[in-house]
């Protein structure tokens, strides 16, 4: 189940990398403007995903208690869901775009190429939402691989698109946002074609009120994450530009290399809700308890290995995006620091897995709250106060140093409170 979840994810990063990597030599100023259009872009996404996780939670418990029905009906709550959720966070980009690119920058031409990049993205999220419902459907079946497709045929095709968009017919930022919409729409119809071919529940129309309750209650902490995960971005985003804009693009090259480590960890957290969520659902206990611990190994594991590979390889990661030795220098000292936050990272997500999967996302939404208000918000404030740019660039180290007392608390005081109600 973690396998094609990490590589759906990992492909998903690649793109992301490829498309920053493009766009940085084509301009390091148009990079950096549509940079800050991130947090939004990665929201809605989030939002998307969070609802598809849900659903897909639901409907595995259905599936582990034999309730096949109660798992149609989960995925007609969920298609309706995400269908509205499509709409609205197309709608919002299309109207709003330029006036929130004003808010963090008075450049014209930045404005500029931000809301047209972040428009044309916009138009992309009904598919991407579409590819969501197909892949979280298969993974509710424990059929992973199928979803590990859906994603990986739209994030090669937007690989491919990339390079002839912004370089052969010279669209720059805008031929990289064309080669989104495009990627995602060909997973869409890839999705749509593999659920048609198989034998997986169909949507049941059905009352929506408690299956929309059910998949809230897993999809609200993922959403959440990624909400406080963007307030907290553009909190970041505002004191890096107070540095001026190669700050800001040396510091969005990092996250776009970033997310390979942290989606693979994302990607074993999305298998790890949905195996204890069948678990649960048919009362085995063990089988929860032993998934947690070995989706925290291979999480930390590969966080482990993303921090000894920033380190050593620093160089070579900074000269992906730049040969300008100014912006290489400053780049291999932010790479270095940013990246010590890998270390603790897993216990987190893992976590937040396991109470999203146990059905317990108020303690999931606990944990990422303190994380990004209670602890990293301030210790930005703090370090850049303290110690500058480099200060800032620890802060995510340190909240996650300070939240990890009570990750350790709650993972067991779950498992623990679980283990007295196995079989029920």
């Amino acid at each position: 189940m973690a396998l094609p979840a990490m590589m759906t994810m990992a492909f998903q990063a690649l793109y992301n990398a490829f498309d920053s990597i493009f766009i940085s030599r084509w301009s390091s100023f148009d990079f950096a403007a549509i940079s800050i259009t991130q947090p939004v872009i990665s929201i809605s996404l989030a939002i998307g995903t969070g609802v598809a996780t849900g659903m897909g939670a639901l409907v595995s418990r259905y599936l582990g208690a034999g309730e096949r029905r109660r798992g149609s009906a989960a995925m007609y709550a969920g298609l309706i869901m995400l269908s509205f959720l499509a709409l609205l966070l197309t709608l919002l980009p299309l109207i709003f775009s330029k006036a929130f690119m004003a808010a963090f920058t008075s450049d014209g031409n930045g404005i500029f190429q931000g809301a047209s990049y972040l428009r044309i993205v916009a138009l992309a999220f009904p598919f991407a939402f579409s590819a969501f419902f197909f892949s979280f459907a298969f993974s509710s079946h424990a059929h992973s691989a199928h979803a590990m497709v859906i994603q990986s045929i739209g994030a090669v095709l937007n690989i491919i698109l990339d390079s002839i968009f912004i370089f052969t017919l010279g669209l720059g930022a805008r031929g990289a946002a064309l080669a989104t919409l495009i990627g995602h729409v060909a997973s869409a119809l890839t999705g749509l074609v593999l659920y048609l071919r198989s034998d997986l529940l169909r949507p049941e129309k059905s009352p929506l009120a408690d299956n929309v309750k059910g998949i809230i209650t897993v999809a609200l902490p993922s959403m959440m994450i990624a909400a406080a995960g963007s307030i907290t971005g553009l909190v970041l985003n505002r004191l890096v530009l107070s540095y001026g804009m190669d700050a800001m693009a040396i510091y969005s090259m990092y996250l776009k290399l970033e997310s390979f480590m942290f989606l693979a960890s994302q990607g074993i957290g999305s298998a790890l809700i949905v195996i204890v969520s069948f678990n649960y659902g048919a009362g085995q206990w063990d089988r929860v308890r032993k998934a947690y611990f070995v989706s925290l190994f291979l999480a930390w594991s590969v966080m482990l290995l993303g921090f000894l590979f920033f380190q050593t390889c620093t160089h070579a990661l900074v000269g992906l995006f730049t040969s300008d030795p100014a912006l290489t220098e400053a780049g291999v000292k932010a790479f270095r620091l940013i990246s010590f936050c890998f270390l603790l990272t897993a216990p987190n997500i893992m976590t937040s897995s396991l109470l999203q999967g146990l059905g317990r996302g108020k303690g999931s939404l606990v944990l990422t709250m303190m994380r990004f208000f209670l602890f990293l918000i301030p210790a930005a404030f703090i370090l850049n106060a303290l110690f500058g740019l480099s200060g800032l660039y620890l802060s995510y180290f340190a909240a996650d140093v300070l939240v990890l007392i009570p990750v350790i608390t709650m993972a067991s005081g779950a498992l623990k409170g679980q283990k007295t109600s196995a079989g029920i």
